[in-house]
């Protein structure tokens, strides 16, 4: 007896479907996966029933009403942002659920690109200033990226089998990594991203919170493209070719085609409620008041560039890196403070982070503790390139001139040492200015060598990944012996997982190696 064939629930391999979905748009293929865990009806069965303002429904209903956010993990938006600041890009990819690039400045000649003047400084009594300062950085990173680039055409040998073009290529990138550290933040790039549209109202949400007027206005725009039609290159083109059957005796077909064919907005319901961060936004003012009262008037203590700090305590490490996101000092110093703090007054300072949490809003970032965390004073194109990991939680604060910038060695090989300086002092000096006449703004004109301190919060499997991958020699040099630094700092404390990691010495350099 064929005991399959004979029982009523017994089924064989031969009914397995796997297949691709291209072409839906993302609110009613986040319905159709939501409808489909609901009905017995296959995928494309499903989806057959389903339209825009159906799907529309569906989300007002199970998504803001109910607050099944998981529907929205099934929504994957790409977004093209182009023709944004670096400092407003370093904003849009802070989202540890994020894919996508940002161009690159090894890559690409920036000097081509220009930067952007914020509406705030168009008009203003510093616009002038703006301008000739940032002119004066964009020449100084021509010069530099040009002597840079003659330097090691001079001093770095063509490895035997490597064709002239990629040999010139490859010392022209290296020369692009020494004049970048002149690029102001202000210096226009591009982003593309893919996210789910739960994280991108997480993101809007965040942008719309920043202190710099570009950042909103980058909110805003993403919460318009997500309600309005989409670009589809390729539908566009059938478009073409449906307006020349249009015509013709076609005419219904065409019409019929167009009519399936017309651009559907991405995701106009889930970002319809998108709004500030108030509870965010609310309680870093409340803490800010607090970090004054406790450490403001405490010298700000000096470390080394790169700092391991462990706490056993995890509120006391909560209530540290909630006043580290809104301070200035080392998180070493903050966490020894915090320490002095009666229980009593700790749990007052919980309290005063969940004070104005709304019934939606989720835990604060910073109570993510328990992790091994890497204080760091690195140049702002070191930060942006570690930035980019996403199993870790990053804390950065404000940017600023306090702790000056770095000055790579090739920079006084290359003969351009006073160049660099000139250009430096000169930033500094007019970013000053500008962010007492118009505060923060003089943040644009900070060159990505401006050191900046941020921590770093991650596991031991995260560490060795941003080791390797880091240190490698192809990487910046830069980040390469912070990555190093990282890695030294971990071993020091675990030398049991020292034989594990596969780090490159930063010392090790070959400029061609690709």
């Amino acid at each position: 007896m064929d005991r399959r064939a004979a029982s009523p629930y017994a089924r064989d391999e031969s009914l397995r479907r796997i297949f691709a979905v291209l072409g839906i748009p993302p609110e009613e293929l986040a319905y159709t996966m939501a409808a489909y865990s609901r009905s017995k009806r296959s995928f494309l069965e499903t989806n057959a029933f389903i339209t825009g303002q159906k799907a529309a429904d569906f989300l007002e209903t199970f998504y803001f009403a109910y607050g099944h956010r998981s529907i929205a993990d099934m929504a994957h938006v790409p977004f093209a942002i182009e023709n944004v600041s670096i400092l407003a890009a370093i904003e849009i990819v802070a989202e540890s659920l994020w894919d996508g690039q940002e161009r690159s400045t090894r890559y690409q000649d920036f000097s081509v690109t220009g930067y952007l003047v914020p509406d705030e400084i168009v008009g203003s009594d510093v616009e002038a200033l703006y301008i000739e300062t940032a002119d004066a950085l964009f020449e100084a990173y021509e010069k530099v990226s040009q002597a840079a680039y003659r330097h090691y055409l001079a001093t770095v040998p063509k490895p035997e089998g490597m064709e002239q073009k990629d040999y010139e290529r490859t010392l022209r990138a290296r020369a692009f990594d020494v004049g970048r550290y002149l690029l102001p933040l202000a210096t226009h790039t591009s982003v593309g991203q893919i996210t789910s549209a739960r994280t991108l109202e997480k993101q809007i949400s965040r942008l719309l919170s920043s202190p710099f007027g570009e950042v909103r206005r980058v909110g805003e725009a993403l919460r318009d493209a997500g309600r309005s039609p989409a670009r589809s290159p390729r539908d566009e083109r059938a478009l073409t070719l449906v307006e020349q059957l249009a015509s013709s005796e076609n005419a219904a077909i065409a019409s019929a085609l167009k009519e399936a064919l017309a651009p559907a907005a991405a995701a106009p319901t889930l970002v319809k409620y998108t709004a500030p961060d108030r509870y965010r936004l609310e309680t870093q003012e409340a803490l800010r008041r607090v970090y004054e009262g406790l450490l403001g008037q405490v010298p700000v203590g000096i470390t080394e560039p790169v700092s391991l700090v462990e706490v056993d305590d995890p509120a006391v490490e909560a209530v540290a890196k909630l006043l580290y996101g809104v301070g200035r000092h080392p998180f070493s110093q903050i966490v020894l403070h915090v320490q002095t703090l009666t229980r009593p007054e700790i749990r007052e300072l919980l309290e005063l982070a969940f004070e104005k949490r709304g019934p939606h809003d989720e835990w604060l970032a910073e109570f993510r503790t328990g992790y091994l965390n890497f204080d760091i004073v690195m140049d702002i194109g070191s930060y942006r390139d570690l930035h980019r990991h996403r199993r870790c939680h990053q804390l950065r604060q404000a940017w600023t001139t306090r702790l000056g910038y770095e000055e790579p060695d090739v920079v006084r090989a290359a003969g351009v040492q006073e160049t660099y300086r000139e250009a430096m002092a000169r930033a500094f000096q007019a970013a000053q200015h500008i962010d007492e006449a118009v505060p923060p703004l003089g943040a644009y004109l900070l060159p990505l060598g401006t050191r900046c301190r941020a921590l770093f919060s991650m596991d031991l499997a995260e560490l060795a990944y941003i080791a390797e991958l880091r240190t490698r020699p192809t990487g910046h040099f830069s980040y390469r012996r912070v990555a190093y630094d990282m890695y030294r700092k971990t071993v020091e404390r675990y030398p049991d997982f020292a034989p594990f990691v596969r780090v490159v010495d930063p010392d090790y350099e070959d400029l061609t190696e690709r």
